[in-house]
């Protein structure tokens, strides 16, 4: 992979965790201790074969904490120049449309737009006039154009999603 294309995957990367982060609050519950094992039998003196505290290891310590998330994934901090800006956005028929813009010192510009539940990573292309988001993925077919501070997202050519939309700063 290319420098640019894996400065482009981190981008995103980064983009849609600024994204997906801002209205989770989801907790996970801490494991739960292991049983406690059962008394050593008392050894059988009679025989000489029964177990003894040299042949019996000791439990583990139970797990009371989760081990934290790294926090320092090399090449995930953005670069001087680089801009993050998360945008929301109010549209006709009360929806709400969430944005995050990037854009990077190296003229690359990119959006990961949220909708219905889905994280739709974009780069900038080709426009006549403001700016124009195509998916990164060739699978999908959506459209984010955007001039100023409005905004409209199609599914395909013909469908729009959210139209007339404005930002709310």
């Amino acid at each position: 992979m290319t420098q640019k294309g894996m400065q482009m995957t981190r981008t995103m990367i980064l983009a849609a965790a600024l994204l997906a982060a801002g209205p989770l609050h989801a907790q996970t519950a801490a494991p739960q201790p292991a049983p406690e094992a059962a008394p050593a039998a008392a050894p059988d003196t009679a025989s000489g074969s029964g177990p003894t505290d040299a042949t019996i290891p000791p439990a583990p310590p139970p797990v009371t904490t989760a081990e934290p998330a790294p926090t320092d994934m090399p090449g995930t901090a953005p670069s001087e120049g680089d801009t993050i800006e998360r945008i929301a956005y109010s549209c006709d028929g009360g929806k709400m449309m969430d944005a995050i813009f990037v854009n990077t010192a190296s003229g690359s510009s990119f959006a990961v737009v949220s909708h219905n539940d889905e994280l739709i990573p974009m780069q900038v292309a080709v426009s006549a006039s403001g700016a124009r988001y195509v998916p990164v993925n060739v699978n999908q077919t959506y459209e984010l154009l955007t001039k100023g501070d409005d905004a409209t997202l199609y599914e395909d050519q013909d469908t729009v999603i959210a139209e007339n939309c404005a930002a709310q700063r």
